[in-house]
């Protein structure tokens, strides 16, 4: 089963200080809220083309049932310089015997690369015509960092854009970590702008977040209100070894939840085992483990839960996955099982298999179900990706690459001269960040005897100036 995780804003109630495991489960994902406002900011897109580069880029995925019928479609289109400009969702209507539109976002950037602009669509089947529904409007300080998010909803009667329904704005320190985020929501009624949320930030000298502070806006007050606090301790290699967030109970902050965490000697992910507060007992009480394993080139191999079972004083498997991966470390399989508590054994529920082709692009998915009456792997959906090359024009902010990576490739530490001052970021070829740190020397080493092996690419900015190197890790 392919998860998706839909990340949201909570608040979490003073009640949770004495919550039990299974209320924990709904609420504990404050515990994720790094990464809380990933559905409202916009994505960045680190487009790393040179000038009259070509590309291949997604335009379209198609997928279809075992019966080899139509299911749905999505299309994309991209600017010239490689930004993704166009995101639109299809349904296969039987009656109709052709795909009609679902939902659509486009998108708009500036010169930067920096996402201005995101309008949202429904489908309108009795006009036949995309809807507007709301839109994202962002703007962004001298180092590209979002500042401002206002979001606006489709008046249909008016038939005009209405007036600014909800915002947030961002604050930034010399490293461009966010130290601050509130949130407002417009108030027709007073014909003003509403306080809802605030969040407060603190860093240790390596940039790791060590302190979260959370605020709720209260009207009654006039004032903002202490709700949630989170504490989180780094070893020396930067991997977080220990979470605690607390609950605001009238003056005082009560434990609330707390996740431990162990690492192998590639700093990978072990374990992580979950406990909530007892304040009857004032002890802490495991709830929730997690334990992953890994290959000799780093990808996560195993991943399994399992639940605490107080009667017994024993972890109890609940669900696990399973991935293996080519020669190019593409995951080609996926298996999802959970634990069947009758038969104590793993019963077999969703199989996913990958094909790639010669450019380690994805083509091919492939979808089963565990058949329990025939004992065996049933296809369910496929999904088939198709691409187009793209010829990309020169992109302003980037600029030939003044910097020197060596050794290159490399294979435990790669040094990196001339970068004098700024941010350094080193970014997968899948956009993902491995690693960022302010620079303010012109040598930085970095340890990347972790790294996955591969191509990642190099990303010195200061200011507006943006300077990007290729290397590779063996």
């Amino acid at each position: 089963m392919i998860k998706k995780t839909l990340l949201l804003i909570l608040c979490v109630s003073p009640v949770l200080a004495n919550a039990q495991p299974n209320e924990l489960r709904k609420a504990d994902r404050m515990k994720n809220r790094q990464n809380e406002h990933t559905l409202m900011l916009p994505e960045r897109t680190p487009a790393f083309r040179a000038a009259n580069e070509t590309m291949l880029v997604l335009d379209s995925v198609v997928s279809k049932n075992a019966a080899g019928n139509y299911i749905n479609k999505s299309e994309y289109k991209y600017d010239n310089r490689g930004n993704r400009t166009m995101v639109a969702y299809y349904r296969w209507n039987i009656d109709a015997n052709a795909f009609m539109g679902a939902n659509k976002n486009e998108l708009l950037y500036d010169t930067n690369n920096n996402l201005i602009l995101r309008v949202y669509y429904n489908w309108n089947g009795s006009a036949n015509n995309w809807r507007e529904s709301s839109k994202n409007e962002y703007l962004y300080d001298e180092n590209n960092n979002c500042i401002l998010d206002v979001f606006s909803l489709w008046d249909s009667s008016a038939n005009a854009w209405g007036s600014e329904y909800s915002k947030f704005e961002y604050e930034y320190d010399e490293n461009n970590n966010r130290i601050m985020l509130i949130s407002y929501n417009w108030s027709s009624s007073a014909n003003t702008w509403v306080g809802g949320m605030k969040n407060e930030y603190r860093y240790d000298e390596n940039n790791n977040e060590i302190m979260f502070t959370q605020y709720l806006w209260r009207s009654s007050a006039n004032t903002w209100e202490l709700n949630w606090k989170e504490e989180h301790q780094y070893d020396d290699n930067n991997n977080k070894l220990l979470y605690i967030g607390y609950n605001r109970d009238s003056d005082t902050w009560i434990e609330s939840l707390k996740e431990e965490y162990r690492y192998d000697d590639n700093n990978n992910c072990i374990s992580e085992i979950g406990s909530w507060w007892n304040g009857d007992i004032n002890i802490w009480l495991e709830y929730e483990k997690k334990e992953f394993q890994y290959d000799s080139n780093n990808n996560c191999i195993l991943y399994a839960f399992y639940d605490w079972d107080s009667d017994t004083n024993t972890w109890i498997k609940n669900w696990k996955e399973e991935l293996e991966y080519d020669e190019n470390n593409n995951q080609k399989m996926y298996y999802y099982y959970e634990w069947d508590i009758d038969i104590n054994d793993w019963v077999g529920i969703e199989k996913a298999e990958r094909k790639y082709d010669e450019n380690n692009m994805l083509i091919l998915n492939t979808g089963y179900d565990w058949d329990d009456i025939t004992n065996s792997w049933i296809e369910s959906l496929t999904w088939r990706y198709y691409y187009s090359p793209l010829k990309t024009n020169s992109i302003p902010s980037v600029y030939v690459a003044d910097i020197m990576a060596f050794p290159n490739p490399a294979t435990d530490y790669i040094t990196i001269n001339g970068a004098a001052t700024g941010v350094i970021t080193v970014y997968s070829l899948s956009g993902n960040v491995v690693y960022k740190q302010s620079i303010s020397s012109e040598s930085e080493t970095i340890n990347v005897s972790s790294w996955a092996n591969g191509a990642y690419l190099i990303s010195v900015e200061n200011g507006n100036n943006r300077t990007v190197q290729k290397i590779i890790k063996n």
